[in-house]
């Protein structure tokens, strides 16, 4: 039986290939036998880095539809703006 912190868990779920041969045979053979022991915190952890993950991605997802109404603005003024120019004979 092994205790693993939140880095082994993730790793271990996400990316395997960041573990060395030593940690990936520990954890073998602690599931063949009496398991791995995860700390409560871990859990949290990894609930708040998800959630954080989740809302970044709305954030950027926020961010490029806000580009692109501010695209669309700046496009409509510089029209409106041209056609105001050459009414004025500008």
């Amino acid at each position: 039986m092994i205790t693993v912190d939140t880095h082994l868990i993730l790793w271990d779920a996400l990316k395997p290939g960041l573990l060395n041969r030593n940690a990936k045979k520990s954890i073998d053979k602690a599931n063949e036998t009496e398991g791995l022991i995860f700390c409560d915190i871990s859990h949290c952890k990894i609930i708040l880095l998800i959630k954080k993950e989740l809302d970044f991605q709305a954030n950027i997802k926020n961010a490029k539809v806000k580009e692109q109404r501010h695209k669309s603005k700046v496009y409509n003024y510089t029209e409106s703006h041209e056609i105001g120019t050459e009414s004025y004979g500008v």
